[in-house]
């Protein structure tokens, strides 16, 4: 809270051995002197810093000055023109401040402060007319600020704090601003929507690469498995040569039973091993399966023999087959 009580008063002073010694609270100092005396012999007594009575009597004051030290409130307002001269800042300073040196205060007869903190402000206030353009309203406030605060400081016997600054633009030039960012605000609301279409391409973009991708893998898988299975049924057919030709010529229906079984009979020299190893992997390519698979089993293996009664028996049992083969893996490790 600001004090108004007279920055500097003198009295008359005059000390009993019954009085007491002054005590002046936190925001008073008193200075004792002798009227017509040593300007030099005085006595400075504050809270911080009492006085005896003895030493009072001693020095034979016969005046007592009193000083002020509470916080004051001070107020600035002045019009400055921007840097084209045709718009205007409405200025405010706003601060506290207070004496820190009241031996200063008394010697000078200082009793009014505010006048040297006046001249401080207006006169850095005056040196920013027509330096800045109404777009650095914010730079013109940061600037008077940090001057002020400065330059204050290098009053030694003062004291001050709670320094603010307000550069107000005039009506024109607000509207003015106004309007150039709310043209900058709708700038921005584009940008940021044509940012989010960007985004929105950009992820189908990424989607459609890696499905594609994925598209591609499995078709390469695929590939290489009909490579795989390509590769079987080559082996098998250099492997078995006619028997496997007449095999399939007579599952796709090229030559009757009849000639089929006539080729066989002229192929007979296979192992029943072997033939049956060959059914196997073409079970395992997907060629055979089902009643197919049997009918072809039973022509291949032969009917109405011994080995017609194996195969036939071979065939109606999956395991059969399955452990024949595995045998003649381990025979052949």
């Amino acid at each position: 809270m600001s004090d108004n009580r007279p920055l500097f008063t003198v009295n008359n002073f005059k000390f009993s051995i019954f009085d007491s010694a002054p005590k002046p609270d936190r925001d008073t100092a008193y200075v004792l002197y002798k009227e017509g005396g040593n300007p030099d012999k005085i006595l400075v007594i504050t809270q911080q810093e009492p006085a005896l009575g003895s030493t009072i009597r001693a020095g034979g004051y016969n005046k007592i000055a009193e000083v002020s030290l509470a916080w004051r409130e001070y107020a600035f307002q002045q019009k400055i023109a921007d840097v084209t001269g045709n718009f205007r800042f409405y200025v405010t300073v706003k601060l506290k401040y207070r004496i820190s040196d009241c031996v200063f205060v008394f010697k000078s007869k200082m009793d009014d402060a505010e006048e040297v903190v006046r001249d401080i402000v207006s006169k850095i206030v005056e040196d920013c007319h027509k330096a800045y353009d109404i777009e650095s309203q914010i730079e013109l406030e940061s600037a008077l600020k940090d001057r002020v605060a400065e330059r204050l400081k290098e009053i030694t016997y003062l004291e001050s704090k709670e320094i603010a600054v307000g550069a107000a633009l005039d009506e024109r030039a607000t509207n003015i601003i106004n309007a150039a960012l709310d043209a900058m605000a709708d700038e921005s609301i584009g940008n940021n929507q044509n940012e989010q279409l960007t985004r929105k391409i950009q992820r189908e973009k990424d989607i459609s690469i890696k499905k594609l991708e994925a598209e591609n893998e499995i078709q390469k898988r695929k590939n290489d498995l009909n490579d795989t299975k390509a590769e079987g049924v080559k082996a098998l057919e250099e492997k078995l040569g006619e028997s496997y030709s007449t095999f399939l010529a007579y599952i796709n229906g090229e030559i009757t039973s009849i000639e089929f079984d006539s080729r066989v009979q002229q192929n007979r020299s296979a192992s029943m091993l072997t033939k049956l190893q060959a059914l196997k992997q073409l079970v395992e390519l997907d060629v055979l399966s089902g009643p197919a698979l049997e009918r072809a089993a039973v022509k291949l293996l032969g009917e109405g023999d011994e080995q017609g009664v194996i195969g036939q028996q071979a065939i109606s049992d999956s395991k059969a087959v399955d452990e024949c083969v595995i045998v003649e893996d381990v025979e052949e490790y």
